[in-house]
């Protein structure tokens, strides 16, 4: 509706009082009411950040996080391209876009301008499905309410993407699998660190979603080592040889080449 293609996002909180505007103009026009876009109740909202880097980078990101885990979640990956971690009330998404692109052209869901915006773009998104879900959120925010006006903001926005990323361990750098074993033994002491060094090698060889089930530890004891190592920034690891900036580094840099 605002830029003919979703590869790019409303980045501002004029862009969303433009888009309920218009929301509201074509609805008071074809109901005759006077209808106010901003007072309706939300009832899904997705917040989502491009990430630009270069077009190999994005895959390595994804690779990252296929191994993972996320707390009251379950894990999907699609093929290598997509990783969420979803529930009942919302869903974590990270994915390549240039492949969701590539994908939609043979049904003439995308356009040429999409595939051209799309290449070095890694798409993160924390969607809540539900008007459930939305009313939850806003009163974990301190809101009375769900309306419009209440949840489509740029602040709302940059702090639940910013709660997102670090949910997911992006927050931090992502480091080569050796190094991420060498700095566990200077960041720890060496007890804690052979205890969270046991937690890493079977994530690595079983998948971090698998570790409760097949009887490796007790949730609550999984969810504190892991919540150890996403806070030194040791929980993901990447198979290249040199470390992943973290996503907010990224952005910054983003942020700076534009300016």
């Amino acid at each position: 509706m605002m830029f003919g293609s979703n590869v790019i996002t409303v980045k501002s909180d004029s862009d969303i009082s433009h888009a309920l505007t218009v929301i509201s103009d074509f609805v008071s026009e074809k109901a005759l009411v006077n209808y106010k876009a901003a007072m309706a109740n939300v009832s899904r909202v997705d917040f989502c950040y491009n990430f630009q880097m270069p077009p190999r980078n994005v895959s390595e990101y994804i690779k990252a996080l296929s191994n993972s885990s996320v707390s009251r979640t379950e894990p999907m990956v699609f093929q290598n391209q997509t990783v969420m971690f979803s529930n009942g009330m919302r869903t974590l998404a990270v994915y390549d876009k240039l492949q969701e692109v590539l994908r939609k052209l043979p049904d003439d869901e995308a356009t040429n301008e999409a595939v051209r915006l799309a290449p070095g773009v890694l798409r993160a998104e924390a969607r809540f499905k539900t008007s459930r879900s939305c009313e939850r959120l806003a009163k974990k925010l301190g809101f009375d309410n769900h309306r419009a006006e209440t949840l489509l903001r740029e602040v709302i926005a940059e702090r639940v993407l910013s709660e997102s990323m670090s949910e997911l361990g992006l927050d931090k750098p992502i480091e080569t699998g050796d190094a991420r074993y060498a700095r566990l033994f200077k960041v720890f002491e060496p007890a804690q660190a052979l205890a969270l060094a046991g937690l890493m090698v079977v994530c690595d060889k079983y998948g971090a979603e698998n570790v409760v089930r097949l009887g490796f530890c007790k949730r609550s004891t999984f969810c504190r080592k892991r919540r150890y190592l996403q806070d030194a920034g040791l929980w993901l690891q990447t198979a290249r040889k040199h470390r992943l900036p973290a996503l907010r580094i990224v952005a910054a840099n983003e942020r700076i080449r534009a300016a």
